[in-house]
């Protein structure tokens, strides 16, 4: 059953300066990780590689918040922000893209316990947009 469907599209060319900020501020966004997968061999980084990440936090913040409005727990909210400290964007071994969400620190968020959840994403670029889907799928 989908639980959650979430959707972002962005302009590249707004993560352009973001090479210029400073790695810690760049943390309230991105785990080391994805800071790391994000740059090129000088450790400069990508516009392209942060902005589909952005893309799929906001589409799974979307997808998530669906979820939770759905199982009645509306009595907390979660920033932005705050969402992406918990939930990284990685890639299995074939370069699949998938959303790693800690679960605990999301139920200590909410106060609330969740039930089992999986997500999907699909997440493309072109020369100037990235884009990302996600769906959270519940049991059913």
């Amino acid at each position: 059953m989908i639980g959650g469907i979430g959707c972002d599209i962005v302009d590249i060319t707004r993560f352009d300066g973001w090479s210029k900020l400073s790695r810690n501020r760049l943390r309230s966004l991105f785990s080391a990780q994805e800071l790391i997968d994000c740059s090129d061999t000088h450790n400069e980084l990508i516009a392209e590689k942060l902005a589909v990440r952005f893309a799929a936090k906001e589409a799974a913040y979307k997808a998530l918040s669906q979820f939770v409005i759905s199982l009645g727990f509306i009595q907390r909210t979660i920033s932005f922000r705050t969402f992406c400290k918990f939930v990284t964007v990685e890639y299995t071994t074939w370069g699949v893209p998938q959303i790693i969400i800690d679960k605990a620190t999301l139920e200590h968020m909410l106060a609330q316990t969740m039930p089992h959840f999986r997500t999907h994403l699909s997440i493309s670029h072109a020369q100037t947009t990235a884009m990302a889907i996600v769906v959270v799928e519940a049991p059913g």
